[in-house]
């Protein structure tokens, strides 16, 4: 899936996630407005949806979906779906990893180098697999 970034700050969140997610309506998030992305997963977490997207800080990072707009919306065909329903995580699609091994999320959120790792070697079969 692609997506075109509409806005990179807070003031572009619904209510809920800027009260769930924390930060302020002037807080700016490293993404491009009118930038091109690839989204390498999903989440719904406490009732909001979020893109893991690699931003312009060059690391993988959840975004929520109302700072996007979808402008190719096929996935990825090795993608994989789990419903978790605990530690406020409702549903993740995406790669093996992200979907199977429930400490994942957090260790990429910590930025810990093996998660990472992962994270760029799946991102290069994704992008090779999608050149369209």
């Amino acid at each position: 899936m692609v997506v075109k970034c509409l806005s990179n700050s807070g003031d572009a969140f619904v209510k809920a996630t800027l009260g769930k997610r924390g930060g302020t309506q002037s807080m700016v998030l490293p993404l491009k407005v009118n930038g091109i992305y690839t989204v390498y997963g999903q989440i719904l977490s406490e009732g909001i949806m979020e893109y893991l997207i690699l931003g312009e800080e060059n690391y993988p990072s959840w975004y929520p979906v109302e700072l996007f707009e979808i402008i190719d919306d096929r996935i990825y065909f090795d993608w994989m779906f789990n419903y978790r329903g605990r530690d406020g995580i409702s549903a993740v699609w995406g790669y093996e990893e992200l979907v199977r091994d429930e400490e994942y999320i957090y260790n990429l959120e910590d930025r810990e180098k093996m998660a990472i790792q992962i994270f760029l070697d799946r991102k290069k079969e994704i992008d090779e697999a999608n050149e369209w």
